[in-house]
């Protein structure tokens, strides 16, 4: 046997079928919420077979349904923006990571670099010339900070620093002297 659960006004939703209203009232009133938001009655008056839409206007007042669809669709926007957040952190944890990774394969060869030179020593380098030494380390600088830029994205930080003036007005402060405490 099925038992019918029956939600106390304060308990429902105000989408969901009232307890004075019937079925047939409450399947008008779903397909009220299903058309665009300026929805007609008259629209659900001929969809259902009504001659004349005046008996569904009384209903649709009686039972407020401008105002559940209303809040129906607040419902819906509360739910989307929920989801478009969850989505949001999610990328931006994604691209923190992938940024860390980027950022960990870039300097790979730094870190070997270092390595050899303190194994080695710096004989190696000596021989290379000028030119060849600043070529390597203006193309190690020039990735470094599109790798920190995007990791600072990644992570919803700024990414520039913008200066702002601001008139500070000269303040002189007075501080009391020794000699008058001493009175």
């Amino acid at each position: 046997m099925s038992k019918k659960i029956i939600k106390k006004e304060s308990e429902r939703d105000a989408w969901e079928m009232l307890e004075h209203e019937s079925v047939k009232d409450y399947e008008c009133f779903r397909y009220y919420m299903r058309l665009p938001t300026r929805g007609k009655i008259h629209e659900v008056a001929t969809f259902f077979g009504y001659t004349s839409p005046d008996f569904l206007y009384h209903i649709s007042q009686r039972h407020d349904w401008v105002g559940r669809k209303k809040e129906w669709l607040v419902h819906l926007n509360k739910i989307a923006i929920e989801e478009t957040e969850k989505v949001f952190k999610e990328m931006v944890r994604r691209h923190a990571a992938n940024a860390m990774l980027n950022e960990s394969a870039l300097m790979i060869p730094v870190k070997v670099f270092a390595k050899k030179v303190q194994s080695v020593g710096t004989s190696e380098l000596e021989a290379l010339s000028l030119k060849e030494l600043m070529k390597y380390v203006f193309e190690s600088a020039r990735l470094h900070p599109a790798t920190l830029q995007s990791e600072r994205l990644g992570r919803g930080q700024a990414t520039e620093i913008n200066k702002t003036e601001m008139i500070v007005e000269q303040v002189h402060i007075v501080l009391p002297s020794l000699e008058a405490e001493e009175e």
